[in-house]
């Protein structure tokens, strides 16, 4: 009982030891440094004050219907639809990263594309009453009457 007792003792010794003499020893590994983005990339997720076209939502529709395009090709195939473009509103109002979320093909995904991108500056949205980037989803509807 004795002896196996002290072999206890010296196993817990042992692994005391070895634990105390590892964490001694300095870290050596090198520090991989991080890539940092820009804060003038950064995009706010929630804001105040959502970014708006100039005139508000009647004022995108009459927009759309003004210069929107439906290409000949949808139109022959007979394709109407929604598609769903995502783009970065800047501090300034201007429009930047247009992609197409959801299309329906056809010329529709490039056309919904370029009526984002071309559209006059918007006002944009605030956080704590500065202007921010915000990243904004909209849907440019395409149907034989547009």
């Amino acid at each position: 009982m004795r002896i196996r007792r002290n072999l206890l003792l010296y196993g817990l010794f042992i692994s005391f030891v070895s634990c105390s003499t590892t964490s001694l020893q300095p870290d050596t590994t090198p520090v991989q440094q991080e890539d940092i983005p820009d804060p003038a990339y950064f995009i706010c997720a929630m804001v105040e004050t959502q970014p708006e076209f100039p005139g508000g939502h009647e004022a995108w529709l009459a927009y759309v219907k003004r210069y929107q395009h439906y290409p000949a090709e949808a139109a022959r195939a007979g394709i109407s639809g929604r598609v769903f473009v995502s783009f970065t509103v800047a501090e300034t109002g201007q429009i930047q990263d247009v992609q197409v979320l959801k299309g329906l093909g056809y010329g529709c995904d490039e056309e919904a594309a370029r009526l984002v991108r071309e559209t006059p500056r918007w006002k944009p949205g605030t956080h704590s009453g500065r202007a921010e980037r915000v990243k904004f989803n909209i849907p440019v509807f395409f149907g034989r009457g547009d």
